[in-house]
């Protein structure tokens, strides 16, 4: 993992102590710079400094953002020449904060760092499950697909429920008609989507990973890597597997109609012919954020 930070030299020695042997830091001395490494073809983390920002540069990565999704995690130091960007940079992107010199600093900047997800696979399993995320009342719908783009959000049903502004029982029904497996195994397939980077391009111990994302046990994280992925996350840090069959395998588990209700506790989902996502139909979605 590449992490390009527009900060200053004592947080971007806190970044390189975190970060470890997980990835590169490369500092970014200009705005320009930040930038241009948005731009780059090659997927990047961005960790920012709001406070060395202007409005402009912020509105400049809200644009650039918009273009060309990437992982952005924003290191806002308790300061007021912060507060106008980090406004900005939080209304127009999913960027994940860390307060610096809050209480949890340390295990939230690792979190963010570590399991900083794909900005195009999260972007590209929600291109594709469109027409199902279209037919969700508006506020379920917002909250889902922040949570699939981004990889965060609401770890219960509950919890979904209550941000999405319905009742659990309506939530259940409305992700029914949409045709969308239930919102257990919704929250499951995102918490997926956010560690398969981590699991499948780095170095970082399983245990870790399974640690950060919210697992109690690293068996919990291999049984979801197999649901969803059907491949253990030993075999896919050996042999990762290409975006396009990611965002098929994990499309197709959330849009398949017949999933045993063991499927989360031990077993694999059975997919159904008539339901399951086809990989042709997913060909103009997935093309659109890895070219």
């Amino acid at each position: 993992m590449r992490y390009v930070a527009l900060v200053g030299p004592a947080a971007l020695k806190r970044i390189d102590s975190v970060v470890g042997g997980a990835g590169s830091v490369v500092p970014a001395q200009t705005i320009s710079d930040l930038l241009a490494a948005m731009r780059s073809p090659i997927s990047v983390c961005a960790v920012i400094d709001p406070s060395l920002l202007t409005p402009a540069d912020a509105t400049a990565i809200v644009q650039q953002f918009a273009s060309a999704p990437q992982t952005l995690v924003v290191f806002a130091q308790n300061a007021r020449e912060a507060f106008e960007s980090s406004i900005i940079l939080a209304q127009g992107t999913p960027a994940q904060f860390v307060f610096q010199g809050m209480p949890n600093e340390t295990p939230a900047l690792a979190q963010a760092l570590l399991l900083a997800p794909d900005a195009y696979l999260g972007y590209a399993v929600a291109d594709a499950l469109g027409a199902q995320l279209a037919s969700l009342p508006p506020q379920l719908r917002a909250t889902v697909t922040a949570m699939l783009r981004t990889g965060t959000g609401p770890q219960t049903a509950d919890a979904l429920a209550l941000q999405g502004g319905m009742a659990r029982r309506s939530m259940d029904r409305a992700f029914e008609l949409a045709g969308l497996e239930s919102s257990r195994f919704f929250i499951a397939a995102t918490r997926v989507i956010r560690a398969y980077r981590a699991v499948a391009h780095s170095r970082i111990p399983f245990r870790r990973v399974a640690a950060m994302a919210g697992y109690a046990t690293q068996r919990a994280l291999d049984h979801h890597f197999s649901t969803f992925l059907g491949q253990t996350t030993e075999a896919i840090r050996k042999r990762p597997l290409a975006v396009e069959q990611v965002v098929c395998s994990v499309a197709g588990r959330l849009t398949t109609r017949h999933v045993s209700r063991s499927a989360l506790r031990g077993r694999h989902p059975v997919a159904s012919a008539a339901n399951a996502v086809n990989a042709a139909d997913l060909a103009p979605a997935i093309h659109a954020f890895t070219r």
